[in-house]
């Protein structure tokens, strides 16, 4: 467990996140020095196209998806005596569907460059040490010096919280 301490001690990514925990305060210009900024997002909304847009039928491709397939494949489903074969396809994948073209409206988001470039305005205000959930994972999954590394952050963030 010291010897993650002592890990955490010397990272400065984990320093930066240590510093914005805990009870709050505000700093101005938060990212001078070498500590780095973290990146802001500016989200827009802008279009991109989708191959599950329903502008225009391209072709037919083979797939699962019920709400695309071929109304011959639906009438291979309402025959008795081929209900098990398009059973057997359809757990193969290998209906054949309808493949469209379109173009659908979504949400994503873009980083600011300059923030990614680690270049700060001089009057930003960042309110540091806020709020802190911490979760650890002890599953057996992290077994080993994973889970010792985990506590030790939480033990860490504890102290900081504590300190501030």
């Amino acid at each position: 467990l010291l010897q993650a301490y002592k890990l955490i001690k010397r990272s400065p990514y984990l320093r930066n996140i240590m510093m914005l925990i805990g009870r709050g305060q505000k700093a101005v210009n938060a990212c001078a020095g070498d500590q780095g900024c973290l990146p802001q997002q500016q989200p827009r909304s802008r279009q991109r196209e989708s191959a599950q847009g329903t502008w225009q039928a391209r072709g037919i491709y083979l797939s699962d998806d019920i709400s695309r397939m071929l109304p011959v494949e639906l009438m291979t489903l309402g025959h008795t005596s081929l209900k098990s074969l398009w059973h057997a396809r359809r757990a193969e994948r290998r209906l054949m569907c309808y493949q469209y073209d379109g173009v659908l409206p979504t949400h994503i988001p873009d980083f600011d460059l300059q923030a990614a470039n680690n270049v700060c305005q001089p009057d930003l205000e960042v309110r540091l040490q806020g709020p802190i959930i911490l979760c650890l994972d002890t599953s057996a999954s992290m077994k080993g010096m994973p889970e010792l590394r985990a506590r030790a952050v939480v033990l860490e963030a504890t102290r900081v919280a504590l300190q501030g």
